[in-house]
C-alpha cells in the first residue's frame, strides 16, 4: 500500500497508451509537485489520484532541474506517502530525460499515481 507513480507515453493523437517509460514508489515531493502543475491548470479533481496528466516539454525541463538541486517542493509525505530520497530525484532526472527523447519522437509524455 502506498503511492505508486508511472510515467507512460502515447503517440499525439492516440488515445491508447504505448509503454511505460518509469516508476517511483512514494516520490512525495514529484506527486505533489506535478498535482499542483494539474490544479494550476484547471484540474477539478478532488484528490490527485488515478489522473492522467500530459506532461510539457517545460515542465519535465524543470522537474529535471528542480530535481537535480533538489528543490522540489517538500512534501508532508506520511505512512502511504513516504519521504523523498536522494536517488529518488536522481531516477527522476533519469526518467525525464528519457521522456524528452520520447517527446522528440512525438510522444505524450503522461504522467498517473495510485495511493
Amino acid at each position: 500500500m502506498g503511492l505508486e507513480m508511472y510515467l507512460y507515453v502515447k503517440k499525439k493523437g492516440v488515445n491508447e497508451i504505448e509503454g511505460e517509460i518509469g516508476y517511483w514508489r512514494k516520490h512525495p515531493d514529484l506527486h505533489d509537485y506535478i498535482g499542483s502543475l494539474y490544479y494550476k491548470k484547471g484540474g477539478i479533481a478532488e484528490y490527485f489520484n488515478g489522473v492522467e496528466y500530459i506532461l510539457t516539454k517545460e515542465e519535465i525541463e524543470e522537474i529535471i532541474k528542480l530535481s537535480i538541486d533538489r528543490k522540489l517542493p517538500k512534501s508532508i509525505g506520511g505512512f502511504y506517502f513516504g519521504q523523498t530520497e536522494d536517488k529518488d530525484n536522481d531516477d527522476t532526472v533519469k526518467l525525464m530525460n528519457e521522456a524528452l527523447e520520447y517527446m522528440k519522437k512525438g510522444y505524450e509524455i503522461i504522467y498517473d499515481s495510485w495511493w
